[in-house]
């Protein structure tokens, strides 16, 4: 038996639908998501399935998936009162926020019945802990992981993992829980020893901007009482492409935040500002500081990277506000480099727009600082 794991782009639709299918021969019915919902959360998050081929059949024989998810999603699965199949598209994170610290959902583990007991479950686990650290390197983190186990195998897991019993759920299963950051889990193997002490580095290194893990009953969520700025300029960029690798939009931005910066102007520029705020609650922060925000400055390199995903959230949200006389005096502009003008939305080629070979720093950062006294 050979035995190749599949993940990210190279999961196909078809992977998705055999591994449904093996949910089938596993779980009872009323824990097997339909495969369209399937689809859906893949098409949010395309990293969320690992999985293995038997290369000699050609077929899928176990499958694991870990999503993202939002607090709030994150607190009801907790609470043992929710079943996943329920789960909305909008509940899954994508692995888009720059240098944030995400909640996991490990979802399931699913082997196929002629498969357990044969070997594929070890190189399935060390998978995942790759993927860990493989996340880690592209700056993406998980500061706590959450269960739903309803099987035997999904216990497994979580113990070996050393997640810890939190409840009996109403359907039950049992729910369990693990720290990331700070690293609580247990080292069983080469790879979660070198996850773990690469967990415990970020961790000693980043710690004063981290939340606590809370590992008590699940209560509401007190409000963030994080320093707080009255941004005046909002840098809105794409930070990872579609191989989770920094774009150059985030170079571009990253110089224009500095150029501000040097400037006394107040500048929210996420990747830098998160970490000095040290909050968790980011699309709280993002709509605050979007909220006090005179100008909005779109970086781009790529039509395609501000049509879609947190970008267009937050250009499409800040037009919607001037048009509708929230912000009267709200601004938008562009900040492009090899992209034509012409291929940008309506709503910013119409806007002020800044060619980076055309525009120095000093000259949009006076351009900006004007506008701002107007």
């Amino acid at each position: 038996m050979n035995i190749e794991i599949v993940e990210g782009k190279d999961v196909t639709p078809e992977d998705i639908a055999q591994a449904s299918y093996l949910d089938t021969l596993v779980y009872d019915k009323v824990f097997c998501a339909p495969v369209d919902v399937c689809f859906q959360w893949n098409a949010v998050n395309n990293r969320i399935y690992t999985m293995a081929r038997d290369t000699e059949t050609g077929k899928i024989v176990a499958y694991v998936n870990l999503s993202p998810v939002t607090d709030s999603y994150y607190e009801k699965i907790k609470s043992g009162t929710f079943l996943d199949v329920y789960l909305p598209p909008e509940a899954i994170a994508s692995y888009d926020m720059p240098s944030c610290m995400y909640n996991l959902y490990f979802s399931s583990i699913v082997i196929h019945p002629d498969y357990q007991n044969t070997g594929v479950f070890l190189p399935l686990f060390n998978a995942i802990v790759n993927k860990f650290i493989a996340l880690g390197d592209s700056g993406i983190f998980i500061h706590r992981m959450i269960a739903d186990a309803v099987s035997e195998r999904g216990r497994q897991f979580c113990r070996l993992f050393g997640m810890k019993n939190v409840k009996t759920s109403e359907h039950n299963s049992t729910i369990y829980e693990i720290s990331l950051l700070p690293p609580q889990f247990k080292v069983s193997s080469r790879p979660t020893k070198e996850l773990f002490d690469f967990y415990r580095t970020v961790y000693l290194e980043n710690k004063d901007f981290m939340p606590d893990f809370d590992d008590k009953p699940v209560s509401p969520q007190p409000p963030h009482e994080e320093k707080d700025e009255n941004f005046k300029v909002f840098i809105s960029y794409k930070h990872k492409d579609a191989d989770y690798r920094d774009t150059p939009d985030k170079d571009m931005a990253k110089d224009l935040y500095k150029a501000l910066k040097a400037r006394n102007v107040s500048v929210f520029f996420s990747e830098q500002t998160l970490k000095e705020l040290g909050t968790a609650q980011y699309k709280q922060m993002i709509d605050s500081a979007l909220d006090k925000a005179k100008i909005l400055v779109v970086v781009c390199t790529n039509p395609d990277y501000v049509q879609k995903g947190w970008v267009n959230y937050e250009w499409d949200s800040f037009s919607n506000d001037i048009l509708s006389d929230i912000k009267p005096d709200g601004k938008i502009f562009s900040y492009i480099d090899k992209v034509n003008i012409h291929g940008l939305p309506r709503t910013l080629r119409q806007q002020q727009v800044f060619v980076k070979k055309e525009n120095s720093l000093d000259d949009i950062c006076s351009y900006i600082i004007n506008a701002l006294k107007n």
